[in-house]
């Protein structure tokens, strides 16, 4: 019986088997190799006949099966079998609070096993229809569970990135309006007021093309600063290389002039 599963009722929290971990596993055990619907299982040359909530097990059987280390966690600690008469103390403790039924002589098991009745079994194990699922409803609710997991993700997000550019079009004014703080990106940049003031808003509709948002207040203040540092670095760079270039062409008319010169000299000369 290695397929399928149980139910555990909560309530054998207050159970007594509850209070000892192995008597509780040995009832666990019983319960797992219990029939779970009419069957027919072999023992030795005897075809035994099973109704649901019914098995048959020999007091050897159980014995090579709940097989136990006293201490699980100590490498050193020796299994041990449990001896004929704490299996069968524990079946008689079981039959007596009405938890089973035990049947040594029943003439259709063996002569050296024994049928046992789980009581209730069907009480505890019922199949409800709630559970009779087939895997086409298990797949469809997968399904419709993932597809709410990605839409109230993508609007957990659309809200975040909401909030985000709330946050943003708040820093922007504050930089744009503020006096002070352009007084300070003025000291931080040795640039008068009208060149930050010109600075700003082309940073400004620089991130509305790349449509960029800052995630804290201080992302937002050094990527500004960074940014308008370098456009002043990239104006200047070609304003040097413009003023380079008026240079060679008034050096180069220079030139010109003074060759043009010298030849009307020479030939005045002749």
């Amino acid at each position: 019986m290695n397929n399928g599963w149980i139910k555990i009722q909560r309530s054998i929290c207050e159970h007594w088997i509850w209070k000892n971990q192995l008597k509780l596993k040995w009832w666990l055990d019983l319960l797992l190799m219990a029939a779970h619907k009419p069957t027919k299982v072999n023992i030795g040359n005897t075809l035994v006949e099973l109704e649901r909530g019914q098995l048959v097990a020999s007091i050897r059987f159980l014995q090579q099966r709940w097989q136990y280390k006293p201490d699980p966690d100590d490498p050193r600690s020796k299994v041990l079998t449990p001896s004929v008469h704490r299996i069968i103390g524990f079946l008689e403790l079981l039959e007596s609070d009405n938890m089973i039924i035990r049947e040594n002589n029943c003439k259709k098991v063996p002569k050296a096993a024994t049928l046992i009745t789980i009581v209730n079994y069907d009480k505890y194990q019922a199949v409800n229809d709630d559970y009779k699922v087939d895997a086409a409803t298990i797949a469809a609710t997968i399904a419709a569970t993932i597809a709410a997991t990605k839409t109230r993700t993508k609007e957990e997000k659309n809200i975040s990135l909401d909030n985000t550019r709330v946050r943003e079009k708040k820093w922007r004014d504050e930089f744009s309006q503020s006096q002070l703080k352009q007084e300070q990106l003025c000291i931080a940049l040795k640039i008068d007021p009208s060149e930050c003031q010109r600075l700003i808003a082309e940073v400004f509709a620089d991130w509305d093309v790349k449509e960029k948002c800052h995630t804290s207040r201080a992302d937002f203040t050094s990527h500004l600063l960074e940014t308008m540092r370098q456009k002043l670095t990239n104006e200047q760079k070609q304003q040097r290389n413009g003023n380079n270039n008026v240079d060679s062409k008034a050096k180069w008319r220079a030139e010109t002039a003074a060759h043009l010169l010298s030849k009307l000299a020479s030939i005045k000369g002749r």
